[in-house]
């Protein structure tokens, strides 16, 4: 009996519902955005200025574009508690506006993701569908400078579905939660358009992120009752990158070729750790755990490529992105569709 508590105790303990899959989805959707700002500001510089005798009326332009998505994630052992790898598909519709290449828009994601644990034996997994609404925009600025803000919301539906051993016994538990996620960023964008059309474009900007937790419940055979005590969570990080954008030569109908490379190191600055005090009762046997949830590594590399083109009144991007840190790695890729209206 004491040996079987002990296991269950342990089990308990691996298993801890965090948030860190939830800012798996975050920087999914974040990717897909900022992907569409730099495509606007790639198409930009493949315009001629116009001199300053010249005159030109303001053009509002007027565009609808889909990104769909798959990623592969995989995330190691961290002191107590167990890693996963994951999978996530989803796609995001969007609409702006862009007078003089400053851009305001707002983009709609649908994001479906499943999480499934190392250690376990019994096929135990966490299932997130996130609902995420962006508002993004860019400001073009004096002497080259470009300024792009993006804040996002979401709503997470989290499914976890594990199976405990109880000595000889096993016990099925699905728990139901929900999360709601804010993020905000800013970059400041530096253009510099070498003779040969390359242009690279040295960024530097600040993200903040929250994640929280709402209602819980957990249920299952010979699981009597449970209680759950989240804080939020809160990191502010620092970023530094580079982006490079090469001109090709136009192939049958695409003009505006291009091959674009990006790379980029986050800093976390500050981070609020995560606390969770968890009761769960099974077999009339309580089993209480204390969780102290590691904090995310200090630094993070975010690496990316992607072909861009057009076709008339519409644009084309293929992009994969690479983010990694001392315990995540991730690959993301994705396809993009652009038309002016």
């Amino acid at each position: 009996e004491q040996k079987a508590k002990k296991e269950m105790q342990t089990q308990i303990s691996e298993n801890a519902p965090t948030l860190n899959q939830a800012k798996v989805v975050n920087t999914i959707v974040n990717n897909m955005i900022r992907n569409r700002l730099d495509a606007s500001m790639n198409m930009s510089n493949n315009m001629v200025a116009v001199g300053a005798g010249d005159e030109e009326e303001s053009r509002i332009k007027r565009g609808l574009w889909m990104r769909g998505m798959y990623g592969t994630n995989n995330h190691g052992r961290v002191e107590n508690m167990t890693g996963y790898r994951g999978t996530n598909k989803g796609a995001t519709i969007g609409f702006d506006v862009e007078i003089d290449n400053n851009i305001l828009g707002i983009a709609y994601s649908n994001v479906h993701s499943v999480f499934k644990f190392k250690n376990s034996k019994n096929n135990d997994k966490e299932l997130i569908d996130s609902h995420v609404v962006s508002i993004y925009g860019q400001k073009e600025l004096p002497r080259n400078f470009a300024l792009q803000a993006l804040v996002s919301a979401s709503k997470n539906f989290i499914k976890d579905k594990t199976t405990y051993s109880y000595g000889d016994t096993k016990i099925r538990s699905n728990v139901k939660h929900r999360n709601h996620s804010y993020n905000a960023e800013a970059l400041l964008n530096y253009n510099y358009l070498l003779q040969n059309k390359l242009v690279i474009t040295p960024n530097i900007g600040l993200r903040y992120g929250k994640s929280r937790d709402g209602i819980y419940n957990e249920t299952g055979i010979n699981v009597q009752e449970i209680a759950l005590t989240m804080k939020e969570n809160n990191i502010l990080s620092g970023i530094v990158g580079t982006k490079v954008k090469v001109p090709l030569k136009d192939v049958l109908k695409f003009n505006n070729l291009g091959l674009t490379f990006q790379g980029a190191v986050e800093h976390n600055f500050k981070e609020k750790t995560q606390r969770i005090n968890r009761v769960v009762k099974i077999f009339d046997n309580t089993f209480k755990q204390d969780y102290l949830i590691p904090k995310q590594p200090k630094t993070s590399y975010n690496l990316g490529t992607g072909i861009i083109g057009s076709i008339k009144n519409t644009t084309i991007s293929l992009d994969y992105n690479y983010y990694l840190n001392k315990h995540y790695r991730s690959h993301q890729g994705s396809v993009k569709l652009k038309i002016n209206l």
